[in-house]
Order: C-alpha cells, then sequence, then structure tokens
C-alpha cells in the first residue's frame, strides 16, 4: 500500500528551474514513487536573508518509501 505524500521544492542557487526539474525527473525515475501531480512555479523573495529569489513547487506523489528514503532521493 502506497501514502499519497506532498514535497515542497525550492531553489535560488546556480539555475533554479533546472534544479526543480531535476528533482522532479530524481522522483519520476524511481520505481517506488508515482509523481501524480506537480503545481505551477512560482517565485518568492527570501525571507530574513539575502539572495536571489527562489522558485518554487509542490508535487504530489504516492510512494512505498517511509520519510526518511524519500528524503534521500
Amino acid at each position: 500500500m502506497s501514502d499519497r505524500v506532498f514535497i515542497g521544492l525550492g531553489a535560488n542557487l546556480g539555475d533554479p528551474r533546472r534544479a526543480i526539474d531535476d528533482a522532479l525527473d530524481a522522483l519520476a525515475a524511481r520505481p517506488d514513487v508515482r509523481l501524480t501531480d506537480v503545481s505551477s512555479l512560482y517565485r518568492s523573495a527570501p525571507v530574513d536573508a539575502d539572495g536571489p529569489d527562489f522558485i518554487n513547487a509542490v508535487a504530489r506523489v504516492d510512494t512505498t518509501l517511509t520519510p526518511d528514503a524519500l528524503l534521500q532521493v
């Protein structure tokens, strides 16, 4: 039996859109993770820090992985 999980993704260094795409590709490549939906990308300013804006998204997945194992993907 799998669990439905929502994963927040965010990056602001290098090419943040590419980092989000790479993270989604890594999730989708796993046989024990089924990527079921992805939000639109959105931009947000850093809070209490200097630096470039963040690019953010949320992924909905179904997985049999434990939370700790999912963090390693």
